[in-house]
């Protein structure tokens, strides 16, 4: 697995490709874990560090400062990796469990491999990248696509968890800074991931940068969907009193089960509040500017098929902020991209 890594890594500080596995030359020391085995820079010199389980930590200068407990402020960045080191078995069992997202995503990596990887689909392996691949259900749901996976998150506990269930191979990265050689992949996903990242143009870029062929994101909120007036405001805020309860109950609600797992998510869903949400248009844009063409889909169905996925509590919600709930702009969506031939 190290050494299958090595063909498409590069170094996250000063961009050489060619990297090799060492003992390190200074002592690395994680959560009692003393580190014997790194990947080095031959240009620079960086040292990234490689657990005893066998997982590479290519950090960027913000994810270093994370490990080392540098970081005094919270930040998207630390609260992701702190609520997701803490409750990522609760995750990888009570959440994103339906069988209609795994349909709706292998449909659309249909769909990508038909407009922008047939030529070398059959033909030769395609890699996968999954960015904030979390406990791996992405990386689960295309296994049977025959992919080279790969799988990167900033949380240890995802990755362990991932690379447990799937065998894929994983690294802890940065999504707004990865740690891989141009065009290194065919196929990039990403499920409910880029609403976490704070600097998220520059996750696209990185997202662009690797792939050569098609890219898929899913379930990302737009600006229609979040705009929601005061009643529904208030509704929404009510579950910081009403969850916390219901989390002694019902284990589901784990990520309310005390102040400080609450707070750790609530600043990890940093695009994902009431008044934010991103400008379909402007990711458009941004796709665009780094070679890619976009189809956006809202509210996806298994067919991607734009149909409104109504719950009570989405009726409710749209209800009391004017909004049509049967419309499928209110609802999240999804980016297929291709890349532009030249």
């Amino acid at each position: 697995m190290l050494e299958e890594l090595l063909s498409i890594l590069k170094c996250v500080f000063c961009g050489n490709r060619f990297l090799k596995i060492c003992k390190p030359a200074r002592g690395f020391d994680y959560m009692g874990e003393e580190i014997n085995l790194c990947y080095r820079c031959e240009n620079c010199g960086e040292e990234y560090p490689i657990t005893n389980d066998g997982i590479p930590i290519l950090w960027s200068v913000e994810l270093k400062k994370s490990f080392k407990g540098e970081i005094i402020h919270c930040t998207a960045m630390f609260a992701n990796k702190s609520a997701y080191d803490a409750f990522s078995d609760e995750y990888a069992e009570f959440t994103r469990q339906e069988d209609e997202i795994g349909l709706r995503i292998s449909r659309a990596i249909n769909v990508l491999i038909e407009n922008a990887c047939q030529a070398s689909y059959g033909k030769n392996t395609l890699w996968q990248l999954d960015f904030g691949c979390g406990p791996g259900n992405v990386i689960n749901w295309l296994s049977g696509f025959g992919f080279k996976q790969v799988g990167l998150d900033l949380s240890l506990a995802n990755l362990r968890i991932a690379k447990r269930k799937s065998g894929a191979l994983v690294v802890c990265g940065d999504a707004s800074n990865m740690p891989f050689q141009d065009k290194a992949f065919d196929i990039v996903t990403e499920s409910a991931v880029l609403h976490h990242i704070l600097d998220w143009k520059r996750a696209i870029h990185e997202a662009c940068r690797v792939c050569s062929g098609g890219i898929l994101f899913d379930s990302e909120p737009s600006k229609d969907a979040l705009d929601w007036k005061l009643p529904a405001k208030l509704i929404y805020d009510s579950r910081l009193f009403v969850y916390p309860a219901l989390s002694k109950l019902l284990k589901k609600k784990f990520m309310f089960k005390d102040k400080e797992t609450m707070r750790m998510n609530l600043e990890a869903e940093v695009h994902n509040q009431p008044g934010r949400g991103f400008d379909i248009e402007e990711i458009i844009s941004v796709f665009n500017a780094n070679g890619f063409t976009v189809e956006v889909i809202q509210s996806p169905d298994k067919d991607l098929k734009p149909r409104a996925m109504a719950s009570w509590k989405s009726i409710l919600l749209n209800m009391l902020s004017l909004h049509n709930p049967w419309n499928p702009r209110y609802y999240p969506f999804m980016v297929l991209a291709y890349a532009e031939k030249k």
